[in-house]
């Protein structure tokens, strides 16, 4: 016998944020106080679960604690994240299904991008991403990865069949976003520059921006972003294997990653090659990549 699950009503965890009913932890930020479950904080994140851990921490006794640094908008969309697994760009006062949440009433929403260049919603979701490593936030931190990526693509859920169209005010949002990804100083920061390098790379191959002069300029006064622009050929995943050894010819070997979608050279007699990190396009995990010797 088989049951079928129902699935559960977002509105329901979400107005357990709002109202801030059966909270057992308060969040402070800025001068506001948020209050949230211990349950939902600490099994989305193995930082939240040992901060509110009793005994282990005085947050966790005490049943507070306050994130000075953060800005409290941000912090908003970060717990309604965790909550309903998305976030805003626009507007945090309502959740998915349009009801108010009380407890960001009063929130100040300096990152509102309604009506705003394309660049502050890849800033923001850049920012999202920012918190999500910072406060061990899986899920915030990939769905803050795939709007980004969207963002950079010019994809528009509202108008899907609107064409990319590359020109110097596009170029012009990109430089805000380049120069704000390459101050960003995370571990996994090389994720954000890989897909910033691909989307740059895509220009040149199908829409000619080598011919806009603020592309050219974009890449002239960045000098980390023109190295990596450079480089960036020469390392990615699925390169060809250019040893005159090598009688396939095909990609380049390359050791497993988390997601094992590295793939190999079929030809086993080539033998030259020299080892490097590299970075997985699909799983983002680095690895080690074996070069064909003589290639790069």
């Amino acid at each position: 016998m088989s049951y079928e699950r129902y699935p559960p009503k977002k509105s329901r965890i979400s107005r357990a944020l709002s109202s801030g009913k059966w909270s057992d932890f308060t969040i402070c930020c800025g001068k506001h106080e948020f209050r949230v479950h211990r349950i939902v904080l600490a099994e989305r994140s193995d930082f939240f679960d040992t901060l509110c851990s009793q005994g282990m921490f005085v947050e966790g006794d005490n049943g507070r604690c306050v994130l000075p640094e953060d800005n409290p908008s941000l912090i908003c969309r970060m717990l309604f994240a965790q909550y309903d697994d998305v976030y805003s760009t626009e507007d945090i006062y309502k959740d998915s299904e349009d009801e108010p949440i009380v407890q960001f009433a009063d929130v100040h929403d300096d990152w509102n991008c309604a009506g705003e260049p394309t660049h502050k919603k890849a800033i923001l979701h850049m920012e999202m991403y920012r918190l999500g490593d910072k406060y061990d936030l899986e899920r915030v931190q990939d769905y803050a990865l795939r709007q980004f990526v969207r963002v950079l693509h010019g994809e528009d859920p509202s108008n899907p069949d609107v064409t990319v169209k590359i020109d110097e005010s596009r170029v012009s949002s990109m430089k805000h976003i380049v120069e704000a990804v390459y101050d960003l100083d995370i571990p996994t920061a090389m994720v954000l520059r890989v897909h910033l390098l691909e989307i740059l790379h895509e220009w040149i191959d199908h829409y000619d921006a080598m011919q806009i002069k603020a592309f050219r300029d974009l890449l002239q006064q960045i000098p980390r972003v023109c190295c990596d622009f450079m480089l960036f050929p020469m390392s990615e995943v699925e390169a060809v294997c250019r040893s005159k050894h090598c009688g396939k010819r095909r990609r380049v070997i390359v050791g497993e990653c988390a997601c094992g979608h590295r793939s190999r050279c079929e030809d086993h007699e080539c033998q030259h090659k020299w080892e490097a990190d590299s970075v997985c396009g699909r799983c983002f995990k680095l690895g080690k990549m074996k070069y064909p010797h003589g290639g790069w």
